[in-house]
């Protein structure tokens, strides 16, 4: 018998192998309704309700619980609902569970405080004055953008460290995490209908901001995409280098693959970048996978040849604009810092949250500074602190002597931080909640995955 301190239930051990389809696919099913109804304020309320009624049924079922959350993480509508869909997972488990706070390493719980005295400190400041309606949006802020990430997702992965069969953990991370919004952005991109951006003299469909796919507009924009891409493609790299099973290596080649495509399509240079930075170094820390890492490399670039004219001159003039005279033209970039560094520094305790910066009339285009801008310096601090916290936590890894699958998930952690805290110079993943979700989800996943997150949890749990 396992006991679990979930509503204090005890069963079996055995049925911790329940079957994981039964959730996938009602994810999925879920997330392909919501593209029909598009109504995001429906699509919200059937989230609550069914992440209420998953989580008192799955009390002692942590994985299923855990892939039905991850699965609508990759739901479309979270662009538009004021509360992403898989928010209400760790609402409705912390609220029955308050014990596993607990389990929280306490270094995050201590990011939450200094995240909140930050917030009360800027109330005075917001752009858009104090009133039910600024409080309104400020609070779905908070809870969108800070408490998601650092409290309400981190809550769900804690789960992980009831489960110790790491290769049903990796399949979780393929299967659920990973596939469901690979899936849904190619589907977009392959059967979506175009609403912007259309190229039409490059004779195929790229650089297309918007796709409409049932009833719901697919962001596309390579300044928003670019970012879950580079994840994305980290995560699959990690785990088609490993030795692990061929239906799992053949999933994740299939993602590299679409994610390398759309890639070109969207014309993401700077996520570009970051994904093979983050690739890199996941070359550097699994030594042993070197040559199979370069091998899929070289299967990417001889891929070359075989794409559309038209995929092949878009991607070669994003290129060219972004590489010129042997150097790099971050000049659309630079004057934008400039002018969100100089307001940060008028406005030291935050104005509230907004991705546009009306008095500098400019997106900051730089994560960090949006978090700066919105809720003061010390919340800019803490959105670099805790991905490199968890990056530091990962690197202390004795790679070589971890199975596969453990490996696998730990490497897709670290090209996946590196990644993300590159390219969060230079976009803004805030934009889209949708990939917003999904990156963090990976970030927390593969942290509480890792035996040494489990380490650190626990001690923290007796002490």
């Amino acid at each position: 018998m396992t006991r679990y301190p979930a509503l204090s239930i005890s069963v079996p051990a055995t049925r911790q192998r329940f079957p994981l389809l039964a959730p996938l696919l009602f994810g999925l099913a879920f997330n392909f309704i919501s593209i029909v109804i598009g109504n995001p304020y429906l699509i919200a309320l059937a989230g609550l309700i069914i992440a209420c009624v998953a989580t008192v049924a799955w009390a002692n079922r942590p994985l299923q619980w855990i892939v039905l959350a991850l699965t609508l993480a990759a739901n479309p509508v979270n662009l538009s609902a004021t509360i992403a869909v898989n928010l209400f997972f760790g609402v409705a488990f912390i609220m029955l569970n308050m014990n596993y706070l607990d389990r929280l390493p306490g270094w995050l719980l201590v990011v939450n405080i200094l995240f909140l005295i930050s917030v009360v400190g800027s109330v005075f400041n917001w752009t858009d004055g104090i009133s039910p309606a600024s409080f309104f949006h400020q609070g779905a802020a908070v809870a969108n953008y800070f408490l998601g990430p650092f409290l309400l997702i981190a809550g769900v992965h804690v789960r992980l460290r009831e489960v110790h069969d790491y290769e049903m953990v990796l399949k979780v991370f393929v299967f659920a995490l990973i596939l469901p919004t690979v899936l849904l952005i190619a589907l977009a991109y392959g059967i979506g209908r175009p609403v912007s951006d259309y190229a039409p003299n490059l004779g195929y469909l790229v650089n297309v901001s918007v796709y409409r796919l049932g009833n719901v507009d697919f962001q596309l924009t390579r300044t928003q995409v670019g970012i879950v891409l580079a994840a994305l493609a980290c995560s699959s790299f990690a785990v088609v280098i490993n030795n692990v099973t061929l239906a799992v290596r053949l999933t994740g080649g299939a993602c590299l693959a679409a994610c390398g495509f759309l890639f070109l399509v969207t014309g993401s240079v700077w996520s570009v970048l970051a994904a093979f930075l983050g690739i890199a170094v996941i070359l550097v820390v699994a030594r042993r996978y070197l040559l199979v890492g370069l091998l899929c490399i070289g299967l990417f670039y001889a891929a070359w040849g075989f794409l559309p004219e038209g995929i092949r001159a878009y991607s070669g003039s994003r290129y060219e604009q972004r590489f010129v005279g042997g150097g790099v033209d971050v000049s659309d970039r630079t004057s934008r810092w400039r002018d969100a560094f100089n307001y940060l520094i008028d406005n030291p305790l935050g104005v509230g949250w907004s991705l546009w910066i009306e008095p500098i009339d400019t997106y900051p285009h730089n994560d960090y500074l949006s978090y700066a801008i919105a809720f003061g310096f010390m919340c800019g601090l803490l959105y670099i602190y805790v991905p490199a916290k968890v990056l530091y936590s990962l690197l202390k890894y004795n790679s070589p002597n971890l199975q596969p699958p453990r490996l696998a998930i730990v490497l897709a952690g670290i090209g996946v931080i590196v990644a993300f805290l590159l390219n969060s110079f230079s976009d803004h993943l805030t934009a889209n909640r949708w990939y917003f979700n999904v990156v963090w989800s990976i970030i927390w996943f593969v942290f509480f995955a890792s035996s040494e997150a489990q380490a650190s949890v626990s001690a923290g749990a007796e002490a």
